[in-house]
């Protein structure tokens, strides 16, 4: 995957799919492994890394899911008010946001992330 410097959220309507690619940042937190999602306020946990991932992979589902429900109106709505700013694209059913979800220097803004986390993008 190349470098991500935006997350993306892509969705198609028609198709009834949606793709999105953001950055999950990993650390521990006490005896609990957390997996973070700033750019879209999700987070989950787990006592291992693999049952953090399984967590979050579920939860990021859920909430994708629930978008497509929406309709576009309601989730070009709910997607901006996450900074995510809609993408003009050449077919009307089609959808893509993208949001800066770093500095020029690479630095995450916004959100605390622990100096030993493990940051990588993830595509759900």
């Amino acid at each position: 995957m190349k470098d991500l410097t935006q997350d993306t959220i892509k969705v198609d309507f028609k198709k009834r799919k949606i793709v999105a690619t953001v950055w999950v940042h990993q650390f521990k937190e006490g005896d609990f492994v957390m997996k973070v999602i700033p750019t879209l306020d999700i987070s989950a946990y787990g006592r291992t890394v693999e049952q953090a991932e399984e967590m979050l992979t579920e939860t990021v589902k859920v909430y994708l899911t629930s978008l497509l429900k929406q309709g576009p109106s309601l989730t070009s709505e709910e997607l901006r008010k996450y900074g995510f700013v809609p993408r003009t694209l050449l077919f009307p059913d089609r959808k893509e946001f993208s949001r800066s979800s770093v500095d020029a220097d690479g630095n995450l803004k916004g959100f605390e992330i622990p100096s030993d986390a493990i940051s990588a993008p993830m595509t759900f």
